[in-house]
């Protein structure tokens, strides 16, 4: 069975600083606006009038939108003695401009989410599932019939990873910042030591500017489950 599943979301909700670097005011040329555009509370507020307002200013909207696309092949196969045998690929793209989860505010620019838009957090391009199921020829009464023994394999997942400047003087709190490549990422496919080969040489950290690279642009180790 061959099929095609697609998707499309919009209006969905993203947190973003309204009171960013550079949101607004002078526009961003070469650079970030060194000032927030909202610097203090009007002279007329209910509340703290006047008082200066040096952080950020969340805000959550409905203005994200995501896609996803897929082909998903399946087959069975039923063998004599009852064992049967199922298998099935999905080869799938999942793109958003923030996934929802704890982290708060995860765009670069508040004031450009498109451009971060990308793979999303739990996007899985490839996925391989086989499995098997086997009756077992006990007869009798309700206990020992009608059992059967079903193993299972999904082998080869990569998920995406977020590159994020460590710090940036301009986005205190959580980094969401990138930083900019200097060329081509090498993966060592190793959890347990460096993600990266000369991570320090391929990546610049940004202190005045957004970083050049893009959201979710590399893939993590494989991972296997039985």
């Amino acid at each position: 069975m061959v099929s095609y599943v697609g998707a499309k979301g919009t209006h969905l909700e993203i947190e973003r600083d309204i009171n960013q670097f550079g949101v607004l005011g002078s526009p961003q040329v070469g650079g970030l606006n060194p000032t927030r555009p909202f610097t203090a509370l009007s002279p007329n507020s209910p509340i703290l009038p006047g008082v200066t307002w040096p952080n950020s200013l969340t805000e959550r909207d409905s203005s994200s939108n995501s896609s996803y696309n897929a082909l998903w092949v399946s087959g069975n196969k039923r063998m004599s003695h009852g064992l049967q045998f199922n298998a099935s690929y999905t080869w799938s793209h999942s793109i958003d401009e923030a996934s929802r989860n704890n982290n708060g505010i995860v765009v670069q620019d508040s004031n450009n989410i498109f451009g971060s838009r990308g793979d999303s957090d739990f996007d899985a391009r490839q996925r391989f599932v086989v499995n098997a199921i086997y009756d077992l020829p006990f007869k009798g009464n309700r206990f020992v019939s009608g059992w059967s023994i079903a193993p299972n394999r999904k082998p080869a997942e990569r998920k995406p990873i977020e590159h994020r400047a460590g710090f940036h003087p301009r986005s205190p709190g959580w980094p969401t910042v990138r930083p900019n490549a200097n060329g081509s990422v090498q993966l060592t496919n190793n959890p347990l030591g460096n993600w990266f080969v000369n991570p320090t040489s391929a990546y610049t950290l940004v202190t005045t500017t957004f970083g050049n690279v893009g959201r979710q642009q590399c893939c993590g180790a494989s991972t296997s489950r039985t």
